[in-house]
């Protein structure tokens, strides 16, 4: 028989099974004696390896929503820096934008997650109104693993102001009265 707070032996079959779900990395020795119907006893020291497994990190959400003004300059952040955990405590974790980025509006620090505008081109409310992005981050164990979270972002319209084509007008000195002058001067207006 052995007494531990981590394992347990059965007391017939001799087999060790834990008590906890998550055990402490490192090496323990157990003392086990083993007793017959006759009263005699054997004893034997059993030494149980607890070999440390890497584990995935996570965020704290599977899913985020972000809102950012169309034409937002580039090089500004799109909220908080998204932050993972790792159950290993894993210096390093390093964040990237897995899909969704096909017109290349955002970019990912790698180092601290934050999430910015890369190009304010892109975001045009009259072109698209959301982008779906999925974020990945990937540990420094081994084997590598990650976790993966969709950040929904919304693009808000911002009222920009028209536009008039620059345009030089001819008319005749002696032109009746209402003659138009031509060519005619157009303009456009992107929210429109």
């Amino acid at each position: 028989a052995a007494t531990s707070t981590l394992y347990a032996i059965g007391s017939t079959t001799g087999q060790i099974t834990t008590k906890v779900a998550t055990l402490p990395v490192g090496s323990s020795v157990l003392v086990v004696t083993a007793t017959d119907p006759e009263g005699l006893t054997a004893t034997a020291n059993v030494r149980i390896d607890v070999v440390n497994t890497n584990e995935p990190p996570a965020f704290s959400a599977t899913s985020f929503a972000r809102v950012v003004p169309e034409n937002t300059p580039a090089d500004t952040n799109v909220g908080a820096a998204f932050v993972a955990t790792d159950p290993d405590n894993d210096a390093g974790l390093q964040y990237a934008i897995k899909s969704g980025n096909d017109l290349g509006g955002f970019s990912m620090n790698p180092d601290t997650g934050q999430l910015t505008v890369q190009s304010q081109q892109v975001l045009d409310y009259e072109q698209r109104q959301t982008v779906t992005l999925v974020i990945e981050v990937l540990d420094s164990g081994s084997p590598q693993l990650g976790g993966i979270a969709t950040v929904n972002i919304v693009i808000t319209n911002v009222p920009e102001p028209p536009s008039l084509d620059a345009v030089t007008v001819s008319i005749f000195e002696n032109a009746t009265l209402g003659t138009a002058a031509t060519p005619l001067i157009l303009g456009s207006d992107p929210d429109a």
